[in-house]
C-alpha cells in the first residue's frame, strides 16, 4: 500500500526517476495502467496529503456516529467517468445512505487535475473493532480501494476531581485562591469532544477569565482513558458564604452531556490590627533622663487570624522594655484570632532636651497579604523657657506705599522645655510702627502673660508710613524662663515709598494702522513704572477680537511684563490687530494692578482699520483728452495713480501705449513720473504719457497698469485721446487803433478787447507784456476785471480783456496791447494799438449871477425867466438834473429845465443849454430860492447854482 501511495504521488508530480516509476506496481489503494496512476485518495484538495486508510477511532455505539471527509483526485492527463462506489462493511456508509454522501460534491466525472468530496459515516451497534474497504470504479474496468476502520465503545464519560462540593474555604476579600481540577474520560468510552465549561459566575470564573483557565491543559477534545486540567479562583467581594456549580459541556458521542461539581468558599474581612491610642500616643514632657512607659493593646479587628507578627520601628530614646517584643509588659506573640487582643510594652528614656517622635510598627500577615500596622508616638525632655520671635535677625516690611498699612504676624515660640512666665512688652515700638490696633498683642495677636513650652503664639505689628523714608524699631519682650528675668528683642524695619504709578508709551489713541481683512499688525507697548512702589496684580481686562495679546494671553509672545514691575522699571506688552471686517476699529487696552494702597486703571485707547485689497485708479477719467497739440510737437501729461484699496499694490508695470503716444523718455513711469513698482495705500505716484501727433486727426489709445493686489494680477486702464492739429492764430478787435477818447483827469473809462482763436490748435501761455499807465487793466490785472481770457484758449473760441483809461494828467496818451501765446509750436504776438486824451473835469456855471432878482411881481401872476448854463470844462457834464426850487419859484410846467428849456443828461465841453424857471407869488412879501443843477464832472458829482 505505501509503496502504491508513493508512486501514485511520484506520478502525479512528474518526477524524474522514472525507472522508478515503471516498476512500481498496483495496490489496494488504486490500480495501475500502462501509463501511471489515475485517481488517489487525499485528506485535502491536494494531492500531498495521501491517505492510506480510514480510521474512524472509538466511536460510541448507535446512536453515536463519526463523520470523515475524503477527497477524489484525478491525476491522469484525461478525464475519468463512470464513477461508481461499493462499501463492503454495513457499518460504513456514505452520510444520508448515497454517494457521494450529504455535503459530498463528487459525480459520476471527473476532470483531469479535479478534485471531489465524499462524505462517510462509521455507525457501530457493537462494542467491537470493525473494517472494511470503499472500492471506487471508474472506465471500463478500473477500480481502487480504502481500508476503512473504527471501533464501537461506549459512549464518552467525564468526571470531574475533588469531594462535591468543593469548599474554597475562608478567602480574604477581593484577593484570589485557584483550584485545579482534573477531567478525566474512562478508558472504554468514546473521544469526549466540544469540552467547555458553562456557567461560572463571579466571585467564581476560570482563572483568566476562559476555558480551561491559566496554568490548565485540557483541550476541546479528551481521548478515552486520558485526563487533564482545568483552574477555577476564587475572588470575594463581599463577606459570606458563596456558592456555584462547575459545568463541564462535552459531546460524549451520542449527545451533549454535562458533568457537575459544586463549588463553595466563604469571603471574609482581612486580619486587620489596630493599635490603641490613636492618632499619636505622647509620653508628655519629662525632665531629662527620666523615663515613662506605656502598654499599648494591640486587636484584631478582622476576620482572620493574623500570622507572623513581630514588632519593629522603635528609635530611640524609644524601645521596648527589656529591649526586645513585646517588652517587659507585653504578651502578644507571633499570631492574634479574629476578635482577640494582646499588649505591647514600650519605654522612652530622653537623656538630651528636645522632642522625639518615633513609630511602634508590628508587621503582620492578614491573610492575604504582608500588611504593617502602626502607632505614632511621641515625647519631650525639657529644657528651661525660651522665647524666640520669628524673623531672626531683621524683619523688614520692605516698600509700603503712604497712605496703606502691612501688617506681619510675628510667631513667638517657647523653644525650651517648660512654661514662660510673666510675659509683657517693654514699650519700645516707635511709630509708624506699632502693634495692631494700638496694644499689646496687636489685633488678632494671641500671646498671654504665660507660654507653655514648645506652643507658640502671634503678636501683629502693622507699618503705616504717611511720609517717604525708611523706619526702625524693636519688639522687646520680658519674661521668666523659669530661673529668672530674660528678654527677647527682634528688630524691624520697613520703608514708606510713592505708590506704583505705571504709564503707557504711545499717543492716545494708538493707530495699528490699515492692514487687509485677514492681515495682521502687531505693536509693542512699553509700560513703566514712575512710582517708587512695586505695581502689583497686574492684568489686562479690556481687549476683544479684532484686538488681542500674541499668542491669546498676557503679555503677548514677545512681552515681558509679569504680575509684578518694579518700581523705576519698565515692560512690555505685544498687542496684534486682526481685522475681520473695513472700517474703523476701536478698543481700549486696560491694565488693572495695585498700586500699593488701591487698585488703578490705566487706559490707552487703540484703533485700527481693516481695508480692502489694493486697487489701482488712474487719474482723469474716464477718458483723458490731449486736446489739439500742433503736429509734430509734443504734449505730456502726468497721470496721477492711487491706490484707493487698503493694501499695498505690488509689481506695478506699465504697457499699452503705441506710437503717437509713449512713456516720456519711452520706458514707464516717464521721466518726472515717481511711480515705482510698489504703491502703499492712499498713496499716489505719477506716470508722465507724451503725445506726439505726426497727421492732423484724432488719436485714441489706453494706458494700462499691471499691478498685484495682495490676492491676484489686476489691471487699471485709463483711455486717451488727442487731435493733431495745425498751430493756433489769435486775433483782437479794434484794428488797427482804438481810442478812449477824451476823460477827466482822475478818472477812468474801460472797453473790451475780444480775442478770437481762428488756429486749429490751442493758444497756451497768454500774457499782455505792453502796457503802461494811464492804460491798465481793470481791477489791474489780467485779463481785468470782468474779463474772460485766461493762460489758454481753444481753437475757435473767443475770450474777453477788459482795458481802462485813468489820465491823471492832461494831454494825450499813447500805448499798445501786446498779447503773447504760444501757438502750439512757437511763441507768437499780437498788438492792438489805443490811445486817450486827459482833460479838465466838466465845469457849469449858471449866468445872470450871483444872484437874480425878479422883482416885484402882482400875487398870482407869472414870470419866466432862462438862465444859461455853461460847460466851461474839458470833459462832457453828464448826469444833469435840477432840484431845490420850492414853490413860489419852478421850473416852466413844473419840471426840468422847463417848457423851453432845452438843458439836457449831458452838456459838451464849451457848450451851453438853459432852463426855464417860473417865479408866482401867491402872498405879499420878498421870497428867494436857489436854482441847483446836479451833474457828474467825470469824475465826482458836482452843484452849479444861482440864488
Amino acid at each position: 500500500m505505501v509503496r502504491q501511495l508513493l508512486c501514485n504521488h511520484l506520478w502525479v508530480r512528474m518526477v524524474i526517476f522514472l525507472p522508478f516509476l515503471i516498476s512500481c506496481v498496483a495496490s489496494v489503494n488504486e490500480p495501475l495502467s500502462s501509463t501511471g496512476p489515475v485517481l488517489i485518495f487525499s485528506s485535502s484538495s491536494s494531492p500531498d496529503d495521501i491517505i492510506q486508510q480510514i480510521d474512524f477511532g472509538a466511536t460510541a455505539i448507535t446512536p453515536g456516529r463519526s463523520i470523515q471527509d475524503v477527497y477524489l483526485i484525478n491525476v491522469s492527463d484525461q478525464d475519468q467517468t463512470g464513477l461508481s462506489s461499493k462499501i463492503s462493511e454495513a457499518e460504513f456508509i456514505f452520510e444520508g445512505g448515497v454517494f457521494p454522501g450529504t455535503g459530498g460534491d463528487c459525480l459520476d466525472e471527473i476532470l483531469v487535475g479535479q478534485s471531489c468530496r465524499l462524505v462517510l459515516r462509521f455507525s457501530p451497534t457493537l462494542r467491537t473493532a470493525y473494517s472494511g474497504d470503499l472500492e471506487l470504479s471508474f472506465g471500463s474496468e478500473e477500480m481502487i480501494q480504502l481500508p476503512l476502520r473504527g471501533r464501537g465503545t461506549d459512549p464518552a464519560l467525564i468526571s470531574i476531581s475533588e469531594a462535591d462540593p468543593f469548599d474554597f474555604g475562608l478567602q480574604p476579600l477581593n484577593s484570589s485562591g485557584e483550584k485545579v481540577f482534573t477531567l478525566t474520560n474512562i478508558p472504554t468510552g468514546a473521544l469526549a469532544k466540544d469540552l467547555a465549561e458553562v456557567g461560572l459566575s463571579l466571585p467564581f470564573e476560570m482563572k483568566g477569565g476562559q476555558f480551561p483557565g491559566v496554568g490548565g491543559n485540557c483541550q476541546p477534545a479528551l481521548n478515552p482513558g486520558d485526563s487533564c486540567s482545568i483552574v477555577v479562583t476564587f475572588t470575594p467581594t463581599n463577606v459570606g458564604i458563596q456558592f456555584d456549580q462547575l459545568r463541564i459541556q462535552y459531546d460524549n458521542g451520542i449527545g451533549i452531556q454535562t458533568e457537575q461539581r459544586l463549588i463553595q468558599g466563604e469571603g471574609v474581612i482581612p486580619a486587620q490590627l489596630e493599635i490603641a491610642n490613636a492618632p499619636l500616643y505622647d509620653f508628655g514632657s519629662l525632665i531629662i533622663s527620666q523615663t515613662a512607659t506605656h502598654v499599648f493593646t494591640v486587636t484584631n479587628t478582622g476576620g482572620l487570624t493574623a500570622t507572623f507578627m513581630t514588632g519593629t520601628g522603635l528609635a530611640l530614646p524609644f524601645a521596648f522594655t527589656g529591649s526586645s517584643y513585646p517588652g517587659v509588659g507585653g504578651d502578644c506573640g507571633t499570631s492574634l484570632a479574629p476578635g482577640f487582643s494582646c499588649n505591647v510594652e514600650v519605654i522612652f528614656t530622653p537623656i538630651n532636651p528636645g522632642s522625639f517622635v518615633s513609630t511602634l510598627s508590628i508587621p503582620y500577615n492578614n491573610g492575604a497579604i504582608l500588611v504593617t500596622a502602626t502607632r505614632d508616638m511621641q515625647g519631650q525632655a525639657l529644657a528651661p523657657a525660651d522665647l524666640n520671635i520669628s524673623e531672626n535677625p531683621l524683619f523688614d516690611f520692605g516698600v509700603t506705599a503712604l497712605g496703606s498699612t502691612r501688617s506681619h504676624v510675628f510667631q513667638v515660640s517657647n523653644d525650651g522645655g517648660s512654661i514662660a512666665t510673666l510675659i509683657t512688652d517693654l514699650g519700645s515700638l516707635t511709630s509708624p510702627m506699632r502693634y495692631l490696633g494700638g496694644f499689646y498683642p496687636g489685633v488678632g495677636g494671641d500671646c498671654n502673660v504665660s507660654l507653655n513650652a514648645g506652643q507658640t503664639c502671634t503678636l501683629i505689628v502693622e507699618f503705616a508710613p504717611t511720609l517717604a523714608g525708611i523706619y526702625s524699631a524693636a519688639i522687646d519682650l520680658s519674661y521668666n524662663n523659669g530661673l529668672g528675668v530674660q528678654s527677647e528683642q527682634r528688630n524691624i524695619q520697613g520703608t514708606g515709598a510713592i505708590p506704583a504709578n505705571l504709564s503707557i508709551t504711545e499717543s492716545d489713541p494708538y493707530n495699528f494702522g490699515t492692514t487687509p481683512i485677514g492681515g495682521s499688525l502687531v505693536h509693542i507697548f512699553n509700560i513703566a513704572n514712575s512710582g517708587g512702589f512695586t505695581a502689583s496684580a497686574i492684568n489686562e481686562i479690556g481687549l476683544s477680537a479684532p484686538f488681542g495679546f500674541t499668542g491669546g494671553a498676557f503679555p503677548g509672545v514677545n512681552g515681558t511684563c509679569g504680575v509684578n514691575l518694579t518700581a523705576a522699571s519698565n515692560c512690555d506688552i505685544e498687542i496684534i490687530f486682526t481685522p475681520a471686517s473695513t472700517g474703523l476699529l476701536t478698543d481700549t487696552i486696560q491694565l488693572s494692578y495695585f498700586d500699593g494702597a488701591n487698585t488703578q486703571i490705566l487706559n490707552r485707547d487703540v484703533e485700527g482699520s481693516g481695508v480692502a485689497p489694493a486697487l489701482l485708479s488712474i487719474s482723469d477719467a474716464p477718458i483723458y483728452d490731449y486736446g489739439s497739440p500742433v503736429i509734430g510737437t509734443s504734449a505730456s501729461h502726468t497721470f496721477t495713480i492711487t491706490n484707493t484699496g487698503g493694501f499695498t499694490a505690488t509689481a506695478i508695470a506699465g504697457g499699452g501705449l503705441l506710437p503717437p503716444y509713449s512713456f516720456a523718455g519711452g520706458s514707464f513711469p516717464g521721466i518726472g513720473g515717481t511711480c515705482p513698482t510698489t504703491l502703499s495705500a492712499g498713496f499716489t505716484c505719477t506716470v508722465v504719457v507724451t503725445y506726439t501727433p505726426a497727421a492732423v486727426g484724432v488719436d485714441t489709445d489706453t494706458l494700462e497698469l499691471d499691478y498685484f493686489d495682495g490676492l491676484s494680477t489686476q489691471t487699471a486702464l485709463r483711455d486717451i485721446t488727442g487731435t493733431g492739429v495745425v498751430p493756433a492764430v489769435l486775433t483782437i478787435t479794434e484794428s488797427p487803433l482804438y481810442d478812449f477818447g477824451t476823460i477827466a483827469i482822475n478818472s477812468n473809462t474801460s472797453h473790451i478787447f475780444t480775442l478770437d482763436n481762428i488756429g486749429g490748435a490751442v493758444a497756451t501761455a497768454l500774457s499782455e507784456i505792453g502796457l503802461a499807465a494811464p492804460f491798465q487793466f481793470v481791477g489791474g490785472a489780467y485779463p481785468g476785471t470782468g474779463g474772460t481770457c485766461g493762460a489758454t484758449l481753444a481753437n475757435g473760441s473767443q475770450c474777453d480783456l477788459v482795458i481802462s483809461f485813468n489820465p491823471t494828467v492832461l494831454g494825450l496818451y499813447s500805448d499798445q496791447i501786446q498779447i503773447d501765446y504760444f501757438d502750439g509750436s512757437v511763441i507768437q504776438q499780437i498788438q492792438r494799438n489805443i490811445t486817450g486824451v486827459g482833460a479838465p473835469p466838466a465845469i457849469l456855471n449858471v449866468n445872470l449871477g450871483p444872484t437874480f432878482d425878479y422883482g416885484q411881481r402882482a400875487i398870482n401872476s407869472q414870470t419866466n425867466q432862462i438862465f444859461t448854463v455853461t460847460n466851461t470844462g474839458g470833459v462832457s457834464a453828464l448826469s444833469m438834473n435840477g432840484l431845490g426850487i420850492i414853490p413860489p419859484f419852478d421850473f416852466e410846467g413844473g419840471s426840468y429845465p422847463g417848457l423851453t428849456g432845452n438843458c439836457g443828461a449831458t452838456l459838451a465841453p464849451t457848450a451851453s443849454c438853459q432852463v426855464n424857471v417860473t417865479f408866482s407869488p401867491i402872498a405879499l412879501g420878498i421870497v428867494s430860492d436857489t436854482v441847483l443843477i446836479d451833474y457828474f464832472d467825470g469824475v465826482a458829482t458836482q452843484q452849479a447854482d444861482r440864488d
